[in-house]
């Protein structure tokens, strides 16, 4: 799940921004899912590899979120969102 705080971290902000693209309309979400791969890759210098597994990780929470909350369409402000130790 996350070996350490920054691993978590990094979960929490995928897990947000997967939330807030499935809020979004249908004929928006494949270009921002591919807008938010490329600024990923970008920032964290991943391999392709690296960016498929987190385009398929941003697709499943996507899908979760459709599941089980399909008429909840609040976004999430992960700035908001901070950690306790």
């Amino acid at each position: 799940m996350g070996e350490n705080i920054d691993r978590r971290k990094n979960n929490l902000r995928l897990a947000c921004s997967a939330w807030n693209i499935a809020c979004l309309p249908l004929t928006r979400r494949e270009s921002e899912i591919k807008r938010y791969v490329k600024e990923y890759r970008s920032i964290n210098k991943t391999s392709s590899y690296g960016a498929r597994a987190v385009e398929e990780n941003l697709r499943t929470v996507i899908s979760q979120k459709d599941k089980l909350y399909p008429n909840l369409n609040i976004q999430i402000i992960p700035k908001l969102i901070f950690f306790c130790r």
